[in-house]
């Protein structure tokens, strides 16, 4: 599942959930000025600040309290993000004042297109912790597309006046100021921004020829490659499986992408001195170019510290064991309207095999209903290897009603 992120780049204010949602180029001026007032971005205290998190699905929750209100609200921290965002009907219970609103097309499959407004505002206080910025400004979105626990999202415009450590393996956050230490690790690398909104950028290399940049995003759930370089890899079809479906949610709900999307497994990943092998990936076009988006299934496995001010960064491995052989029905399973909706499937997998369509809605999973289950509920059964087989009860778009029982199966030769 893709979540929101927020990107300014190539002249344009973009999502990267989907391939064509933008703002055209006179809107985007008037979001450079909004983001470009020297008025904005008061900094009133930076403390370090040790925080727990929850994990919804793979997003990072963390408590954020608005506007001298001691009132928390859970927000998702997102590196992928160049901006805050809030949650429109929080943004009207705050009374946020709109500055600014402009229309944004999102583009899919065979050029059908959503078009939607997107406002910005600015909020007079985000504090995390014991560290609050205050006049900050931030994008309003109607959540409900994106994620039903959150009410916004922490970006890089908050984050870059810290040094950040993000613990998985403990859940734990510290934001602390850069100014009074530095990251020290073995692992230390240096990276770069395009500009000052941008992004996290680290230098990848792939099967020790291919040199790519990934962008550090925790709120990506998967990595991701693109198609071009894969392309240069001459993988064969043992190593690349095609997808059927949607690759995820766009900004005024699903759509269809106008691109192809696989699963492949890349012989070996290096980032800094950080060797992965074997590695599963998702692949396909993407607005990022030929960068690798880097998500929570390779970020986990790492202790992620991230200094802003000095541009560094470090990836410290945890004993958390990477997970090389895909064991799957194939099934991929994303809210839509308080349902669960089959919006993809690998092909040649159980799911595909025994008829399973993009759009079928799930009732139950092994004899629980859904509305019982959240991603996180589905997503624990679905990687738990130990369970060997799924039961579903399906609606089917015609309206009949089936059960189905898959058995998992390894999609790639077992490494052992």
């Amino acid at each position: 599942m893709s979540f929101i992120r927020i990107l300014l780049f190539i002249g344009f204010f973009c999502l990267s959930t989907s391939k064509g949602n933008c703002i055209n180029s006179e809107d985007q001026k008037k979001i450079n000025l909004l983001y470009d007032d020297e008025n904005n971005y008061q900094l009133k205290i930076i403390q370090e600040s040790i925080l727990s998190f929850e994990l919804y699905d793979t997003m990072i929750l963390l408590p954020v309290k608005l506007n001298d209100t001691e009132e928390e609200h859970l927000f998702i921290l997102d590196t992928g993000a160049t901006t805050c965002v809030l949650d429109q009907k929080l943004a009207k219970k705050l009374g946020i004042h709109k500055e600014l609103e402009v229309s944004m097309t999102a583009t899919g499959d065979n050029k059908k297109e959503k078009t939607g407004l997107m406002a910005f505002g600015t909020l007079k206080q985000v504090q995390i912790g014991n560290s609050v910025i205050e006049k900050i400004p931030v994008g309003i979105l109607d959540f409900k597309h994106f994620c039903d626990q959150a009410e916004g999202i922490i970006g890089n415009n908050f984050l870059k006046f810290f040094k950040i450590v993000i613990d998985y393996s403990n859940k734990k956050i510290i934001l602390s100021n850069p100014k009074v230490s530095s990251i020290q690790s073995p692992n230390l690398s240096r990276f770069e921004f395009k500009d000052k909104h941008g992004l996290v950028k680290v230098p990848i290399q792939i099967d020790n020829k291919e040199l790519a940049i990934g962008i550090i995003d925790t709120g990506a759930n998967k990595t991701t490659i693109p198609t071009s370089l894969v392309e240069k890899l001459n993988y064969n079809e043992q190593n690349i499986i095609p997808k059927k479906g949607i690759s995820g949610g766009g900004a005024f709900g699903l759509h269809l992408p106008d691109y192809k999307s696989y699963l492949s497994r890349l012989n070996t990943l290096k980032i800094g001195e950080n060797e992965i092998k074997n590695f599963p990936m998702n692949v396909e076009d993407s607005d990022h170019s030929e960068k690798i988006t880097i998500g929570y299934d390779l970020l986990s496995h790492f202790k992620v510290s991230i200094d802003y001010s000095r541009n560094e960064i470090a990836l410290d491995p945890t004993a958390e064991p990477f997970k090389n052989n895909v064991f799957t029905t194939g099934l991929g399973i994303l809210d839509q309207d308080e349902r669960k909706i089959v919006i993809n499937l690998l092909e040649k997998s159980p799911a595909d095999i025994n008829g399973i369509q993009v759009n079928d809605e799930i009732l139950e999973i092994n004899g629980i209903p859904v509305s019982k289950l959240n991603q996180s509920d589905i997503k624990a059964i679905e990687s738990d290897d130990s369970i060997k087989a799924i039961s579903y009860k399906i609606k089917e778009s015609n309206g009949n009603i089936k059960e189905i029982a898959l058995k998992k199966k390894l999609l790639f030769p077992k490494i052992l």
